[in-house]
């Protein structure tokens, strides 16, 4: 429950949670079918708040921002020529489903930090939970799906899956270069190689 927001700052207070634990203790079938319903649920509020989240231009910013980059994604960037053809629905979307922003405490799934939230398709917000918290398990992946969608994947849908895992991947890969260009903390070339790999992994998979 909200507290107290200041407008113009942004500021904002919630209700303190007792036992609050993040996704890294909840690898399992139960609690990521959780964090699926509750992102379906979040999906189909059917708000929007009228500021897009622009993919290609943070990443052309994160790309001018980064001093010898540790890949070149250059031959990869052509994932962005297919965007338009992938790109559909747009609605209210977290942005940054990192570890530490899917929360539980007991039966209870909580999506916290909204700080980017913004208008965009649900699917950045489905992989950049997958590619984020590099689930590579595929019963657990299809639990996440198919709890999602209400049911089997489709190949419409599963081929738009791939193809927002390779575009996440560049992404995050992107912006953990830059980050790593700008502060000497090592984890951001941890996550630079981490995601450059997965999208070598998956690279030709989408045709």
């Amino acid at each position: 429950p909200l507290l107290y927001f200041d407008p113009l700052t942004g500021i904002k207070i919630s209700a303190y949670l007792e036992g609050l634990e993040t996704f890294e203790k909840h690898h399992n079938h139960h609690d990521i079918e959780r964090v699926a319903l509750r992102l379906h649920d979040l999906h189909h509020l059917n708000i929007k708040v009228g500021s897009a989240f622009d993919i290609k231009g943070q990443f052309l910013n994160y790309r001018s921002h980064t001093e010898n980059p540790q890949f070149d994604l250059t031959p990869y960037t052509a994932l962005f020529d297919q965007l338009d053809q992938y790109q559909s629905i747009s609605t209210l979307c977290h942005n940054d489903l990192v570890a530490g922003n899917v929360c539980f405490q007991g039966e209870h799934c909580y999506i916290i930090d909204y700080e980017y939230a913004c208008d965009n398709d649900p699917y950045f917000d489905l992989l950049s939970f997958i590619t984020e918290n590099d689930i590579q398990d595929e019963c657990l992946r299809n639990v996440f799906f198919e709890a999602y969608f209400k049911g089997p994947v489709t190949n419409k849908q599963l081929q738009k899956i791939r193809y927002y895992e390779k575009l996440l991947n560049l992404y995050w890969c992107q912006w953990a270069m830059m980050r790593a260009s700008q502060h000497d903390d090592p984890i951001y070339s941890e996550i630079a190689a981490l995601k450059f790999q997965r999208l070598k992994e998956k690279h030709g998979e989408l045709n």
